[in-house]
């Protein structure tokens, strides 16, 4: 397998998760382009390691949808609004079969992304930007993990986000021999918060 296409798919898929499959996971699956035919889902592998995990493509969007039901309906404040939630990355790890790690997180010995993440109504993501953090690798990247109490909406007005509940965890792909396709999807770290300005104390509730 030829090293220079192994490194064109890993940026053509992390350019992927991060600009429209990550984002949008609350409002649809990951495009079936980038699954493996036998995708794993793992479900918090570490803090509930009593979970089988799922193979499969059937089985993985048939759980995703599950899980995307319950976080649309019950787990998050949508406000009066009803605003759509998508999912802002706090960071992008790129994680080289060449470095070797004992973290029982990981199965395989290919190349990962470790990325970190949390939720936001649909139009915070319009005012935040993923950039470059570090070397100018592309193999890092962060967002501000402070997150504004007013944001603006496209007609000029400010709409207030206070007292939001929210979720943030940890997703972790490790894809196949040449960096095309999703292997295994791991999900872990999984914490709920509530958002509130600054003067209020933030209640953090570990779920996984």
């Amino acid at each position: 397998m030829s090293q220079q296409i192994k490194l064109v798919n890993l940026g053509r898929i992390t350019t992927f998760l991060k600009n429209d499959g990550i984002p949008n996971l609350l409002l649809c699956n990951l495009s079936k382009e980038y699954l493996d035919t036998n995708i794993k889902l793992r479900l918090f592998p570490l803090s509930l390691p009593i979970l089988p995990a799922l193979s499969g493509q059937l089985q993985y969007l048939t759980c995703l949808n599950t899980l995307r039901v319950l976080c649309n309906r019950f787990l998050l404040d949508h406000g009066k609004d009803h605003l759509p939630h998508k999912l802002n990355i706090i960071s992008i790890n790129q994680i080289k079969s060449s470095q070797l790690s004992q973290n029982k997180l990981f199965i395989t010995k290919n190349d990962k992304l470790l990325i970190k993440w949390k939720t936001s109504p649909n139009q915070l993501n319009k005012n935040n930007n993923i950039r470059n953090n570090g070397d100018g690798s592309g193999s890092n990247y962060n967002l501000p993990l402070t997150m504004p109490q007013y944001v603006r909406v496209e007609d000029g007005n400010f709409t207030e986000i206070k007292n939001d509940r929210m979720v943030k965890g940890t997703f972790i792909f490790e894809f196949n021999s040449d960096n095309s396709k999703i292997l295994i999807h791991t999900i872990e770290n999984i914490e709920f918060y509530h958002l509130k300005s600054d003067n209020e104390n933030t209640t953090n509730v570990s779920i996984c």
